[in-house]
């Protein structure tokens, strides 16, 4: 898969740094109930059919090996997004992912399918 991470050309003082430029935008989403995150360079927006829509500021991600980190907060409320770089596959729309994601917002887990603007998903309906 082209979106493969070789971690062999990866100095170990790489691990745990800030994720260089240049700023991609992320589409997470789950099912049941159904959520969404959206990320890019001026906010992290979660949107719950329940809880309607919070905006987080934006902040630069964390990458550790496949996986890739946003945390930030609004007011008490704080979130956690990460991609991990693994196919995942949307069990209502049939569309591949290049990323399971895992949201924790203000304890609650969510997990889901994300694509990005540099890969985004295959097939199914969008």
């Amino acid at each position: 898969m082209a979106a493969a991470c070789n971690t062999a050309s990866k100095k170990q003082s790489d691990v745990g740094q800030k994720a260089a430029e240049p700023i991609v935008s992320y589409n997470c989403s789950g099912n049941e109930p159904f959520w969404n995150v959206r990320i890019d360079s001026s906010a992290i927006l979660f949107h719950h059919m329940d809880m309607g829509k919070t905006f987080y500021p934006y902040r630069s991600p964390v990458k550790q090996g496949a996986v890739l980190t946003f945390e930030s907060a609004s007011g008490d409320s704080k979130i956690v997004v990460k991609l991990e770089e693994k196919t995942c596959f949307d069990s209502m729309s049939g569309f591949e992912a290049p990323y399971t994601v895992t949201v924790v917002r203000d304890g609650e887990t969510f997990t889901g399918c994300s694509d990005s603007s540099l890969n985004p998903r295959k097939g199914g309906e969008r």
